[in-house]
């Protein structure tokens, strides 16, 4: 199934996930229960009765449902006795362990479900002074879908774990290294089971009820394309806006006077892009040429030595000068020009990585990134020491969006991004999984 097509319904893997979780003693969940069914079990310590942690489940499957934070279900907890008198730090991980494992289970599936498009498994762990040393031992590691690693290591690997699992394209396996050899790690005791397998028979009953509730022209190119969108490179340009609309990327585009190879490379970006935060689908109003857009917007058209121009994150128009076909030779020399020199981070030499800034900006807008603790405490670091140039990019140093844009661009795009962008890159993925 096209992930983005179901961005404005329920996220529903996770709510039947959370629903179908059973309360358990905590005597007979540690004694009695193999690790695998504890995945479907539900216990917590210092609760003596099934009502008091029945009571537990049903109010963290309304946090899935409603996207609560944990401050907001925090005070509920606090009307409980029996939650009351518990720390704050293990509420917070009874909430962790609860909605977000929810989360985690609900995008295995999804996953699966677009295996076709997206085979691959990447281990992603956060790379601070919090993290585990087996979980970073796995950090990067890629193997199938299918590989029985991922019977072991499925998120959460331990109490508190921040890692995910990314889905990955063939060309995005191979670019990070894949094949590669077997970390010798092992999950935190206890964690060493996929737990999203103790709701497989489900997952048919869901995808019915996607189909059912969904618009219907949403429905019938589910079904049409189920497991996956392929991208299907064009001829013309036309085609590919053609294409690009039916396959509902963006309420308008129109490439102008771009060569053909540049909308197509468009359209990967953006498909991909949509794949991966389908929530992003509400900003694409127009992509396309920055010339048409400026005439659409009733804008004089003024000459530009930028690459691209977005208005208001919610529409992407790469300018004709260096698009068109007889400036293709040039734009793909200046490109490689600007990383070679540190203008741009290595990798960021396509059309496909001008996309991913501009997108980047659009996650920044959506997650409010520019604010973020964790991202204003990394670019505050790099900028007293002077690194931003030397670790990411020269065009990083304008601001922090700019920060942000560029680290995204490099995540994306290259075989081994370095520090800054896959810490940017963690937290986007870990924000975005929060948002939803």
């Amino acid at each position: 199934m096209a992930g983005f097509f179901s961005f404005d319904l329920p996220f529903e893997e996770a709510i039947a996930w959370a629903a179908g979780r059973v309360s358990v003693l905590p005597e007979n969940y540690y004694r009695e229960l193999p690790a695998a069914a504890r995945g479907k079990a539900f216990t917590i310590s210092g609760l003596t009765s099934i009502d008091q942690i029945s009571t537990v489940i049903k109010s963290l499957k309304t946090a899935s449902e409603d996207g609560s934070t944990f401050a907001e279900w925090q005070e509920w907890a606090l009307t409980r006795p029996e939650l009351a008198a518990l720390p704050n730090g293990r509420l917070e991980t009874i909430f962790r362990m609860g909605v977000q494992t929810h989360y985690g289970i609900g995008r295995t599936q999804q996953q699966r479900l677009n295996k076709k498009a997206r085979p691959y498994f990447l281990w992603d762990a956060v790379n601070d002074s919090r993290v585990r040393d087996d979980h970073l031992a796995m950090d990067g590691y890629i193997a199938p879908i299918d590989d029985p690693i991922w019977n072991i290591w499925s998120p959460p690997a331990g109490f508190n774990c921040r890692c995910t699992r990314i889905a990955l394209n063939e060309r995005q396996a191979k670019a990070r290294g894949y094949p590669m050899e077997k970390p010798d790690a092992m999950p935190d005791p206890g964690f060493d089971y996929e737990a999203a397998d103790w709701q497989g028979e489900i997952l048919g009953d869901i995808e019915a009820r996607k189909l059912a509730n969904a618009p219907p022209e949403f429905a019938d190119r589910l079904t049409r394309e189920k497991p996956g969108l392929i991208h299907q490179p064009q001829k013309t340009t036309e085609d590919a806006a053609a294409w690009a609309l039916d396959a509902n990327l963006a309420d308008d585009i129109d490439f102008g006077a771009l060569d053909v190879s540049v909308a197509n490379e468009m359209n990967l970006a953006l498909l991909e892009t949509l794949r991966d935060f389908p929530v992003l689908r509400s900003a694409q109003r127009f992509m396309g040429s920055y010339q048409v857009l400026m005439r659409m917007l009733g804008v004089e058209v003024k000459d530009t030595k930028a690459y691209a121009i977005t208005a208001n994150h919610q529409t992407i128009g790469l300018n004709e000068d260096w698009g068109k076909p007889a400036a293709l030779p040039k734009l793909r020399a200046e490109l490689m020009k600007d990383t070679a020199s540190g203008y741009h981070p290595p990798g960021v030499d396509s059309v496909k990585a001008i996309m991913d800034h501009k997108f980047g900006h659009q996650l920044d807008n959506l997650l409010s990134l520019s604010s973020d603790p964790d991202v204003i405490e990394l670019h505050r670091e790099h900028l007293a020491r002077g690194t931003i140039g030397n670790e990411l990019s020269r065009y990083a140093e304008y601001s922090i969006s700019e920060f942000i844009a560029e680290a995204w661009a490099e995540y994306r795009n290259s075989p081994a991004p370095r520090a800054v962008a896959r810490r940017i890159g963690e937290i986007i993925v870990g924000r975005y999984a929060i948002y939803q």
